[in-house]
């Protein structure tokens, strides 16, 4: 019984040898006929990988780049690696799997198409965001504004690049923006909409580029860290409070350009020393001409420069007791009533000789 089972033993490892030499004969040496199935090119995707067209024998297994079974090759050689999403920065959707970039999301800006469907203009911008960039252009087509609400109280944010196409901010753009501390505006912007920069407390300095025709209503109202503020000759009207509550502005030159300058604009403005301004009354054309007090309330402690206008209206100056000067341009001719009532500060003031009357 024994060597009976030993001999069972024996032949079963006899015949699992001769097996597997039957199977490195049939797949192992050169006579091997190889069994092959095509295997179709694929493009690899952003969720799977890809391959390049191949051969593969269905009894070894061995892949081929040849139908004839010549060029063998190993897998690595075949795949293709998977693809980077490619996420549409208007929509954060992958353009080849259509999944959604959350995380970039968090950071990125959103674009939506204006009404000409011409250009995109920014939407809204990501709550995590802390610098950003707007392009020139997305998809194509050019980035022409800055939706309002765009950014309104995102605190996180303390600096924005404006791209060099877009022409208007809207209304609310950065209201809010307690953190923003630095903010380019290129020469293609026009208009600076109502509240735009609303409490901005963080900003320090503001260069409006010469290509703005109009600063909004509150556009800089309650920008208190402020102390600098660049207004280009380009400028014809300024919104009544645009920039009432700049506590740390020191000085404000507004431009001979300059035609309409609204109720209270630079009101509360409680730093300033030292003004210039092209009118104080009516101008000769009429137009848009305000009392200073109208303008600024009472906010002046220092001088007063203005550089042109035919009158000093009634009234213009009451109640300025921080006034300590005042220069009046050659051109203008009257003095209006009340004009310096209560000016309790003021030690200087010169009178050009075009003034021919001065009011009760």
């Amino acid at each position: 019984m024994k060597r009976g089972r030993i001999g069972v033993v024996i032949a079963v490892i006899l015949a699992a040898a001769m097996l597997f030499t039957f199977t490195l004969a049939a797949c192992g040496d050169n006579s091997h006929e190889h069994s092959l199935t095509h295997v179709d090119a694929r493009e690899s995707t952003c969720t799977s990988g890809g391959n390049i067209e191949h051969w593969q024998c269905t009894s070894c297994g061995k892949y081929f780049k040849d139908a004839d079974a010549t060029i063998e090759a190993t897998w690595e050689e075949l795949r293709l690696p998977m693809i980077e999403h490619d996420y549409d920065p208007a929509t954060h959707c992958c353009k080849n799997c259509g999944s959604y970039d959350n995380e970039g999301a968090q950071t990125a800006l959103s674009y939506e198409l204006n009404e000409q469907k011409d250009g995109y203009i920014v939407s809204s911008c990501g709550s995590s965001a802390t610098s950003v960039e707007i392009p020139d252009e997305i998809n194509g087509l050019p980035v022409v504004g800055i939706k309002g609400g765009a950014f309104e109280n995102r605190s996180n944010l303390t600096s924005v690049t404006i791209g060099n196409n877009v022409t208007s901010i809207g209304s609310w753009a950065f209201s809010g923006c307690s953190g923003l501390t630095s903010i380019t505006i290129p020469d293609s912007v026009t208009s600076i909409d109502s509240y735009a920069f609303f409490r901005c407390s963080g900003l320090t300095s503001v260069t409006i580029p010469d290509s703005v025709t109009s600063i909004g209503y509150e556009a800089f109202s309650g920008c208190s860290g402020l102390t600098s503020v660049t207004i280009p000759d380009s400028v014809t009207s300024i919104d009544s409070y645009a920039f009432s509550g700049c506590s740390g502005l020191t000085s404000v030159t507004i431009p001979d350009s300059v035609t309409s300058i609204g109720s209270c604009a630079f009101s509360g403005c409680s730093g300033l020393t030292s003004i210039t301004i092209p009118f104080v009354g009516e101008k000769a054309d009429g137009t848009g001409a305000r009392h200073f007090s109208y303008i600024f309330g009472t906010s002046i402690n220092g001088e007063v420069i203005i550089t042109g206008g035919t009158s000093i209206g009634y009234e213009a100056f009451y109640g300025c007791s921080g006034l300590t000067s005042v220069t009046i341009p050659d051109g203008v001719t009257s003095i209006g009533y009340r004009a310096f009532q209560d000016c309790s500060g003021l030690t200087s003031i010169t009178i050009p000789d075009s003034v021919t009357s001065i009011g009760y």
